[in-house]
């Protein structure tokens, strides 16, 4: 019990401090020459968050609240809205000078082990990724783009982030993964 509740602390003081880090975009090394910029802002889900809004603050201390509710539609938190939880939001527009969330990512929510039938990885801070099983992917990165989880090479759609499950759409098919627990 003692080594689950260090291995956890030692856990959230890795992901606090990977998502301090000014380091909110891929390296240039890291995009292609055809890989658009990233247009997402990255930060913190703050205290003054509610059910239509979203307070992220930013690296940098900033506090941005979003609208989550263009008037027409209500957009779905991905993960949830957690306060102290890292998140990605694409947004576009503006009602009543607030910025409408078009795309809201929990990558608090995201981060973890994910099993289907064939395969399971491992999406840990800093972007970098494990895999294994029969379809396995190699070992390597993971990042958001634009609203997009890209896994190596792959362009993911999130279709849906819970606590136990994810689904993701390559463009072809979906695919639905549940979280595996520390003890498996």
């Amino acid at each position: 019990m003692k080594k689950l509740v260090f291995y956890t602390a030692i856990f959230a003081f890795i992901a606090a401090f990977s998502a301090c880090s000014d380091k909110k975009k891929p390296t240039p090394a890291q995009l292609s020459d055809d890989t658009p910029a990233d247009s997402m802002a990255y930060g913190h889900c703050g205290e003054g968050t509610a059910m239509t809004t979203l307070e992220l603050i930013t690296p940098d201390g900033k506090s941005v609240t979003y609208t989550l509710d263009d008037g027409q539609n209500s957009i779905e938190a991905l993960g949830g809205l957690n306060a102290g939880d890292s998140m990605a939001v694409l947004s576009s527009g503006k009602i009543d000078d607030m910025p409408v969330a078009r795309t809201v990512i929990n990558i608090t929510s995201l981060m973890g082990r994910w099993s289907s039938l064939d395969y399971s990885f491992t999406l840990l801070p800093g972007g970098k990724m494990t895999s294994e099983g029969r379809e396995a992917l190699p070992a390597g990165n993971w990042r958001l783009l634009n609203g997009k989880l890209i896994i190596g090479e792959t362009k993911y759609t999130i279709k849906a982030l819970g606590p136990d499950s994810l689904y993701l759409d390559n463009g072809s098919a979906t695919t639905g993964y549940r979280r595996l627990s520390k003890a498996e």
